[in-house]
């Protein structure tokens, strides 16, 4: 293939002899090869021996012929390729890992070859950008436009002539180009939504274009969804649907950052990492309180973070109601070898110890039974704990987080958690908003899972549609995130031709549909007993559907077809066969 660099095995040549110095005379039996190297102070040189002989014969002597420059590379541990030479050499000497000199490689030949295949895969790229619709751009170090599609003209309505080569800060405002961020921090950003402009909403892919280990660029990818929200946000007679990103993001790396895995920017959510930002610049015990579902582990996760972003210090997470009473001291407090029967002869570590100069997050410290509480009191009261037969007192160096989605007064009221346990761990509490408090974030949060399972299932969904989406924006999920989360990886497992479907939906811990659901419809027939075929049941509830939306859209056949995801052509078709009056 022609865009492939080439093989260096292909032109790799043995032909040569190897002087160790420069020789006072060139002899007849150092021209017996195609080429003559000879190894001087600061390398190599070389020349072809019809050239050398050429200069003999004109008596030139060795050290006056022009001989060429020539470089020493070596192959990489595969094998498979050579080292960047550091110059242009005319040669370039072949030696593998062990030094050893495998052969020689004309650089002019090599450097044809690598042109022809750069030239080759320019043309592919440069094709690939022209046939494409997507808005692609890219910028270099300097900020300077390096790309910039048919699609992103169509898009920002500036033409490829006006904006290629200049700073792409003089066509946008700075604090709405995603791209500078990504090529000041480095930050990967996947599948989300954007305003590049007060009337433009779309969702971004952006990347660095890294090169010897530096940052030299930016690539995005933009896809207009402006009318698809403002369509949901008609819909569904909300006030605010559409996902700001965060624009001021932390300076250090992206897999670093403390709030990178909790998606949302409603104001309830807001306000809640306000407080965590806050409470990491400290290190006192916090409490989390929310309900089941709402990513508890996640905000824990961030404080440590934010406590700990100079260092690599551990978090190790413990589901208190998990733990057996019998091993509830072996997991947090550790062994010594030979302490019991069956444990193991080098001892094992607690998580107390593994969290040593890091954060112990105690989730579910609700759940622990009253003589396991007693435990856990005295090493937060002294500071310090045995291991399981252990004679050597060990001293708690960890930060403590815990979390519950009990009422711990109302427990401590009944007597069945400790009251100076709780105060011991309520120095400061945050509760987590239930996911109806943060309505706001369910539709980045089920494109975040769309976008997760697809991957996960090798699955191609571009989008949630419409009707799908109003039901996620009207439930409740009392099962908070994680409900969502399952909800999304059920679409997606049931999905058929990379479409989801809205009979897939099963809400409250539903499994699969009820087969005793009977159709309001059918309730009115005068004949109850007979039931639908499915066929028919099919037909009946998308006939419903179509003069449902053909009447919110005030007969407007565009709009109507854009929310139901089908064409225009498919909805007149539609139409001709339910009989339905345009």
């Amino acid at each position: 293939m022609d865009h492939l660099l080439p093989n260096f095995k292909e032109y790799l040549q043995q032909s040569y002899t190897i002087l160790q110095k420069m020789p006072a005379k060139i002899k007849r039996s150092h021209l017996k090869k195609d080429m003559l190297f000879v190894e001087k102070e600061r390398g190599y040189v070389g020349l072809e021996s019809i050239y050398v002989s050429a200069f003999t014969n004109a008596d030139v002597p060795p050290d006056h012929i022009a001989w060429k420059s020539t470089a020493c590379v070596y192959i990489n541990e595969s094998g498979d390729s050579i080292e960047r030479p550091k110059t242009y050499t005319e040669f370039l000497l072949i030696f593998n890992q062990k030094q050893e000199l495998l052969g020689y490689i004309k650089t002019a030949e090599l450097y044809a070859a690598s042109a022809h295949a750069f030239d080759t895969l320019k043309a592919y790229f440069e094709t690939a950008l022209d046939t494409t619709n997507s808005s692609i751009t890219a910028i270099d170090s300097n900020q300077c436009t390096m790309i910039w599609t048919s699609g992103a003209e169509q898009l920002f309505s500036i033409k490829k002539e006006e904006i290629m080569g200049k700073d792409m800060s003089e066509f946008f405002p700075k604090a709405m180009l995603l791209n500078l961020n990504t090529l000041q921090t480095g930050e990967i950003v996947q599948n989300k939504q954007h305003e590049p402009r007060e009337d433009l909403i779309v969702l971004i892919n952006a990347r660095p274009v890294r090169f010897d280990g530096n940052i030299i660029g930016a690539v995005v990818s933009e896809t207009d969804i402006t009318r698809q929200v403002q369509l949901r946000k008609e819909l569904s007679s909300a006030n605010e649907t559409i996902v700001h990103l965060e624009r001021k993001m932390s300076v250090i790396r992206p897999e670093l950052h403390p709030f990178h895995s909790i998606k949302g920017s409603s104001p309830a959510l807001k306000m809640t990492l306000d407080r965590i930002k806050q409470i990491g610049q400290v290190p006192a015990r916090v409490l989390l309180l929310g309900e089941s579902g709402v990513g508890k582990e996640l905000f824990a996760s961030a404080i440590h973070q934010i406590r700990h972003r100079e260092t690599q210090a551990p978090f190790i997470a413990v589901n208190c109601g998990a733990i057996p009473p019998t091993l509830f001291e072996s997991e947090l407090f550790g062994y010594e070898k030979g302490a019991f029967s069956g444990a193991s002869s080098q001892g094992k570590k607690g998580k107390f110890e593994l969290a040593k100069h890091g954060t112990l997050f105690l989730d579910e410290v609700g759940e622990l039974p009253l003589d396991m509480q007693v435990k856990l009191l005295r090493v937060l009261q002294e500071g310090t704990y045995f291991p399981v037969g252990g004679t050597k007192e060990k001293k708690v160096d960890c930060q403590i987080i815990a979390a519950t989605n009990k009422d711990l007064n109302e427990l401590v009221r009944k007597g069945t958690f400790r009251e100076d346990l709780y105060f011991r761990l309520h120095i400061i509490s945050i509760t987590i908003p239930p996911l109806r408090e943060r309505a706001e974030d369910i539709v980045e949060l089920s494109h975040h899972f769309l976008f997760q399972f697809c991957h996960t299932y090798n699955k191609s969904i571009d989008a949630i549609p419409k009707s799908i989406m109003l039901k996620l924006l009207d439930y409740s999920w009392p099962g908070n995130v994680r409900e969502l989360k399952n909800t999304v990886e059920r679409l997606v497992v049931f999905s058929e031709n990379d479409q989801l479907r809205i009979e897939d939906i099963f809400f409250s811990g539903q499994s699969s549909p009820d087969p005793h659901h009977v159709d309001p419809e059918v309730k009115k027939s005068p004949h109850p007993q007979r039931t639908l075929s499915l066929k028919q049941a099919l037909e009946r509830e998308e006939k419903r559907l179509i003069e449902q939306t053909l009447q919110s859209c005030h007969g407007k056949k565009d709009e109507t077809a854009d929310l139901l995801c089908i064409s225009r052509a498919t909805l007149y078709n539609k139409l001709n066969k339910y009989g339905i009056s345009e």
